[in-house]
């Protein structure tokens, strides 16, 4: 009897070590997805990181462009107003010439209109 208790017992034990092993490699299993899982999400936080970086990235490119096209629109305005000081100049000269060709036509007229009168004036008065 002894030997049919003893491969009783040697059986219940080998069904034992059979379930522990199973639940063991089941518990295995799990663990496993269980780092998978932490492992998805750490990769998933890192490339959250890296598109947030990547849009810092764009809108800092963005504004130094914004402010390159300032700069050059303020210089355009700068050049803008000095052609039109300029045009101003050229105009306002333009104009003293005419004034002054003007002025010295007159001079000139007035003098001759002078003296054809002044020698008229002398021959009737003489």
């Amino acid at each position: 009897m002894n030997r049919k208790s003893d491969g009783i017992v040697v059986s219940g034990l080998v069904v034992a070590v059979l379930l522990v092993v199973g639940l063991a490699c089941k518990g295995l299993g799990v663990w496993q997805a269980f780092l998978t899982d932490l492992d998805t999400g750490r990769m998933e936080a890192q490339a959250d990181m890296y598109a947030q970086a990547a849009i810092q990235t764009q809108a800092q490119a963005e504004l130094v462009r914004a402010e390159g096209e300032k700069a050059i629109l303020q210089q355009a305005a700068l050049a803008v107003a000095a052609d039109r000081r300029l045009v101003t100049f050229y105009a306002l000269s333009s104009n003293v010439i005419v004034i002054g060709v003007l002025v010295i036509v007159a001079l000139g007229v007035g003098l001759i209109v002078g003296l054809f009168v002044g020698k008229g004036g002398r021959h009737v008065g003489a």
